[in-house]
């Protein structure tokens, strides 16, 4: 198994920290969309408070879709929208109170 985390870009001078990490940064998203035609990279499956939230710049999102998970987080799900012409909106899906 691999885990991967996103952080600012590695120097040289940092300590690798062992096998079955892979880290990232703004110059390896950049990197990755040049070399593979894309302008944007959407990931899932980790909760941000807002439902979705940009890294480093417009290139990388995470996308949460579980509004209020695990019952008590009182976070915001959301969903990404991309029309024909290729523009990017976000829709959000707020919290409900439980009627129980």
């Amino acid at each position: 198994m691999t885990e991967v985390e996103g952080t600012d870009d590695i120097t040289s001078n940092e300590k690798f920290r062992g096998p079955g990490l892979v880290r990232y940064g703004p110059s390896h998203i950049k990197s990755f969309c040049e070399n593979n035609k894309v302008t944007k990279i959407f990931r899932a499956h980790e909760m941000v408070m807002d439902g979705y939230a940009k890294h480093y710049s417009q290139d990388l999102w995470t996308i949460f879709s579980a509004a209020n998970y695990g019952g008590n987080n009182n976070n915001d799900g959301a969903m990404v929208i991309i029309d024909q012409e290729g523009t990017i909106s976000f829709k959000c899906i707020h919290p409900v109170e439980n009627p129980h």
